[in-house]
């Protein structure tokens, strides 16, 4: 019996100040640091890591932020939002996180 693949975590990236583009360079920043900790034998899941620096490069490399800053405003950083990053056949996706407040979705990046 073959087990399926589980559905990849969403990564989570949080605009309070910054907007969509400058919160994944500052957590792509942040993944390259804990990843070279790592490596130095803090125990850390290199693979987990890995998998998010590259879905996070993915990103920074195929969006254009011009454009989603320009349809959806929760993405340019003045409000307080989590916005998810998923990844479904090869595209990833944008939405944020249901709080209760307006939600917003975004999709396919390749």
């Amino acid at each position: 019996m073959t087990k399926a693949n589980p559905t990849p975590i969403p990564f989570r990236l949080r605009l309070q100040g910054h907007c969509i583009e400058t919160a994944a360079k500052k957590a792509r920043r942040a993944l390259s640091e804990r990843l070279l900790r790592s490596e130095e034998g803090d125990g850390t899941e290199i693979g987990d890591l890995e998998k998010n620096l590259n879905l996070l490069d993915r990103f920074l490399d195929g969006a254009d932020f011009r454009k989603i800053r320009n349809e959806i405003p929760l993405f340019d950083g003045r409000a307080d939002v989590v916005v998810l990053l998923r990844e479904k056949e090869n595209a990833i996706f944008l939405e944020t996180e249901d709080n209760g407040g307006p939600a917003a979705r975004y999709g396919p990046i390749r």
